[in-house]
């Protein structure tokens, strides 16, 4: 584990603080489905979050008083279904390049106890951790694993996923096989060794750059507010 400090707070009903926090530049994950004013739902740096919220059959199972069940079954959900954990990953890789971030929960927190345990799975499984209070953290050995599983399912590209990889780092094997065929590099399609220092060199040279030599920008996380895919 290797746990850098980062701007990630949580906040659990409280729109005042929510405000404040918008007006410093953070973005915010909004896991809820209450109703705000105008000024909130369209503001850019609002991410609408539904997606991570506890499917209807966990919350149905926890109504039924069986609270290990639809824990499992809420955790299975943030694992398996892409949607939630493709967003889940694009919150890692907007955090680990800098972004301060707010996990906003609403109204139903008190009273969905499997909802209580999604920051505990942000940190477990992601490998981010938001603070009531203080500083929160990223796990910046995650950094490979999240980049290997957006690529290989198509949610960024290969210099994306070059851009985004802290400088150092191995890639997983995965990884370096999927960008030897796809970027035609000087080296043998299968020697994931050669690979993984050739790509790295390349991360080194990049610098965590955005943009190509002509301009062309890579697509970055949320940079419009919303979640999306592929290049800006």
């Amino acid at each position: 584990m290797n746990l850098q400090p980062r701007n990630l707070v949580m906040v659990v009903n409280d729109i005042n603080v929510l405000r404040g926090l918008l007006a410093q530049e953070y973005k915010v994950l909004l896991c809820t489905e209450d109703q705000f004013p105008p000024d909130i739902t369209m503001h850019p740096n609002i991410i609408k979050c539904s997606i991570l919220l506890p499917p209807f059959e966990a919350v149905s199972i926890e109504l039924d008083n069986q609270l290990d069940s639809a824990y499992n079954n809420y955790m299975n959900y943030l694992n398996a279904y892409w949607p939630a954990m493709s967003m889940s990953l694009l919150i890692y890789i907007s955090i680990l390049k800098g972004q301060p971030m707010v996990l906003y929960f609403g109204s139903e927190f008190p009273d969905i106890k499997i909802l209580q345990y999604l920051p505990q799975f942000f940190q477990s499984y992601i490998g981010i951790t938001f603070a009531l209070n203080g500083q929160g953290a990223i796990d910046i050995d995650k950094a490979p694993y999240a980049i290997d599983a957006l690529y290989m399912q198509c949610e960024i590209q290969a210099l994306q996923a070059l851009s985004f990889m802290p400088i150092g780092m191995d890639f997983l094997p995965t990884t370096v096989d999927k960008m030897i065929v796809e970027m035609h590099p000087p080296i043998m399609s299968g020697d994931i060794e050669s690979g993984n220092r050739y790509f790295k060199e390349l991360v080194k040279e990049m610098n965590g750059q955005t943009a190509n030599a002509y301009g062309q920008r890579y697509y970055s996380p949320f940079s419009g507010g919303h979640f999306g895919g592929g290049p800006k």
